[in-house]
């Protein structure tokens, strides 16, 4: 049976004495509060002290429940594109990288916000039970890198594929044919008397026929079909 101050008997002089004792314990505890709560105070400091937060570029932070912790202030684009804040969970997608970042370290993605692509890169923290999103803005490499690609898939003249891309197309389409047993049709054109165009009005004349042709046929076929510039 346990003895508690409430059941000994206030003698004189012992009332100052357990007012004393009770209010070091209220001290105590006032203390372990304080003590707690620093102890968390500091963990977050040295959370946000690690955090790249002057950053130009987007960078944010996700814990292992898939929240974000925190972010700096160029990432507010992206986070107003995902509908969110801080303290929301990120989007399912992004969470099932996160989950990956931690068997395998790191993950990166490209997504498009406003007229901006960024390569968005998962980085597990070392030691630590969260993840750093670090976004770069890739929009001038993406831009070129479509642009060389239409170069080399596409006739410069009349923006229509050239033979090169016409033959991996059509190759596929073969293969694919095979297999679900079905035909490809494929249908050549050729303009009648078009050296005599180009002959007797110029070259520039005939560049121009052969993209009012290109326009024309490619504005009655199909969108599963392709039309292509095998001269040239």
């Amino acid at each position: 049976m346990g003895l508690y101050l409430s059941d000994l008997p206030i003698c004189d002089g012992m009332s100052d004495l357990l007012v004393a004792i009770e209010a070091n314990k209220g001290l105590r505890d006032e203390a372990l509060e304080r003590v707690e709560k620093i102890s968390i105070l500091n963990s977050k400091l040295e959370e946000i002290s690690s955090f790249p937060a002057e950053n130009m570029l987007p960078v944010m932070r996700i814990d292992a429940q898939g929240f974000l912790v925190y972010a700096n202030q160029a990432a507010n684009s992206i986070l107003e594109n995902w509908g969110m804040q801080q303290g929301d969970k990120v989007p399912v997608e992004y969470y099932e990288l996160v989950r990956d970042v931690k068997s395998n370290g790191t993950k990166s993605v490209e997504i498009e916000v406003d007229e901006f692509v960024y390569k968005i890169t998962f980085t597990q923290v070392a030691g630590k039970e969260y993840v750093n999103i670090y976004c770069a803005d890739i929009s001038a490499e993406k831009q070129q890198f479509l642009q060389l690609l239409k170069l080399s898939r596409y006739d410069a003249l009349t923006n229509v594929a050239n033979r090169r891309f016409f033959g991996e197309i059509l190759e596929k389409a073969i293969a694919l044919a095979k297999r679900r047993e079905y035909q490809v049709a494929v249908l050549f054109l050729d303009l009648d008397n078009f050296k005599s165009i180009n002959d007797m009005l110029g070259h520039g004349v005939g560049d121009k026929v052969l993209q009012s042709v290109a326009l024309k046929v490619d504005h009655v076929i199909r969108e599963s079909d392709t039309v292509a510039r095998l001269g040239g």
